[in-house]
């Protein structure tokens, strides 16, 4: 079981994200879909465990993960596809910290880096 977190909606359309998990999952790409609830979903579990760094260096893991995001990108999903990353992170930012300015915000972490 997923329960979707409070607000989140406004930063993930979750008609888009339920059309997409959808069609993953008959393909194989996303674990099976059983059914959706007000506020989250159930869906199968996938009996995996995380990639260290080590594992990610063996070539036949890259690889494989290199074969399973071609198959990903291939995927014909009648979606809207327009780019909304950036005014979704100001969303987010903003429902949850409070007005920020993405400039400020970006500009800040790169100073952070540099210096």
């Amino acid at each position: 079981m997923r329960v979707f977190g409070d607000g989140m909606s406004l930063v993930i359309n979750r008609e888009t994200e339920k059309i997409i998990l959808l069609s993953l999952s008959k393909c194989g790409l996303a674990p099976v879909i059983y059914g959706y609830f007000s506020n989250g979903r159930i869906e199968g579990y996938i009996d995996a465990s995380t990639l260290g760094f080590r594992e990610l260096s063996y070539e036949k893991v890259a690889r494989s993960i290199g074969r399973a995001l071609v198959d990903l990108h291939l995927q014909d999903i009648n979606i809207d596809k327009s780019i909304v990353l950036w005014s979704k992170i100001e969303l987010f930012f903003n429902r949850f910290l409070g007005e920020v300015s993405i400039t400020l915000l970006f500009f800040t972490s790169f100073m952070v880096f540099v210096f």
